[in-house]
């Protein structure tokens, strides 16, 4: 077999394993949370774009789904329906993917970007499949999640970067070896 032959196969299951591996581990997506006072709640709760958001409620170690959230005339309560969380919405009970604030764009897991989660002290008194009502004063911390645009873009480049770079380090490496010049 020819030394640039031979040359060109190793070149190109090298390339090939670099850029499988880069592959899987980049392209990620990111999300980041925005902590808006909490004496804020009530506007997290009554603004229009955040009606058809996913509320959670968490409660020291434990997280509900609030469903008909309503907010009081007197914008001192929140009134809604505890439920179990559904699977597309337990991402960032543990900071996303690897503890990372990272998602999956194309998985159930992107529905991690509609969802506001409010903080309060523990309270036994909130039960599974029932009312609730919990006054704003109660709520210890907001959190609105959001798409990370800065960090998802910056992920992509990186990646693109490093593909052009093995793509361009391969073909000076295959066109040297064909010219003759010695490489290493």
């Amino acid at each position: 077999m020819h030394p640039s032959t031979t040359l060109q196969r190793i070149l190109s299951g090298f390339a090939a394993i670099l850029m499988l591996s880069l592959l899987t581990g980049c392209f990620h997506n990111y999300y980041k949370t925005i902590e808006p006072a909490p004496s804020n709640t009530d506007q997290y709760v009554s603004a229009p774009k955040y009606q058809n958001r996913y509320f959670i409620l968490r409660s020291g170690d434990n997280a509900y789904h609030m469903s008909n959230v309503i907010l009081s005339e007197d914008r001192k309560s929140i009134a809604c329906r505890l439920d179990d969380l559904e699977s597309d919405h337990m991402l960032h009970l543990y900071r996303g993917r690897d503890g990372r604030m990272r998602y999956k764009a194309y998985r159930p897991e992107a529905a991690v970007l509609n969802e506001v989660h409010l903080y309060i002290p523990v309270d036994t008194t909130a039960r599974l499949h029932s009312g609730y009502i919990v006054s704003v004063n109660k709520v210890t911390r907001v959190e609105v999640v959001k798409k990370n645009k800065v960090r998802t873009i910056a992920s992509y480049a990186l990646c693109f970067g490093v593909i052009a770079s093995v793509i361009v380090a391969s073909s000076f490496i295959v066109a040297a070896s064909d010219l003759g010049i010695t490489v290493w």
